[in-house]
């Protein structure tokens, strides 16, 4: 059990370090003319690499480490799910299933596997383990509300900065961000 623990450990700090990476480096180029998409994903993005390295050196372990780990990686799935269906912030139109994005959440989700197992490594009894995927779940969805509710007010802010098009930086639908 200890050599799987590692190795899920691991994959789920790489899961979120390369979903970091994702954020950091595409999102900010394919949404780039959103300037709002732009700051958001690029500091979420720098934040996840920072938290998968830290969960991968083992230097951070704590209990509110782990909730933050969630929150983050949690948060971004459920985000990129509901925005396929509902507008985005700062945007006319839900945005397209892709295979990055895919790719992405299937990482995202390995990090939250690794965090679960690392909650519930000294946990024996079922209740013990279901209550922490109960938190577990509870966390992820209160930061997509927290994290969808201040981009929808800040459009009341920032009126002009709502993206009418979608005026991708790549050429036509290759790039799967977008209608």
């Amino acid at each position: 059990m200890k050599k799987t623990h590692t190795i899920v450990h691991k994959l789920g700090a790489w899961g979120a370090i390369l979903s970091g990476f994702a954020h950091l480096l595409y999102k900010t180029v394919s949404h780039g003319y959103v300037l709002p998409h732009v700051l958001f994903f690029g500091l979420m993005g720098a934040v996840q690499v920072w938290w998968g390295w830290q969960f991968l050196s083992k230097k951070k372990s704590g209990e509110l480490f782990l909730q933050a780990g969630v929150a983050l990686n949690g948060g971004f799935v459920l985000m990129w799910l509901v925005t396929r269906f509902i507008n985005p912030p700062f945007m006319t139109s839900p945005e397209t299933f892709e295979i990055i994005g895919w790719s992405v959440a299937i990482l995202q989700l390995l990090a939250i596997a690794a965090i679960c197992l690392e909650k519930t490594k000294n946990k024996n009894h079922w209740k013990n383990i279901l209550a922490e995927l109960v938190i577990v779940g509870l966390v992820a969805t209160s930061t997509m509300f927290a994290l969808y509710g201040s981009g929808k007010m800040g459009e009341a802010f920032f009126p002009k900065l709502v993206s009418t098009g979608h005026h991708n930086v790549c050429t036509g639908h290759s790039c799967g961000s977008h209608h």
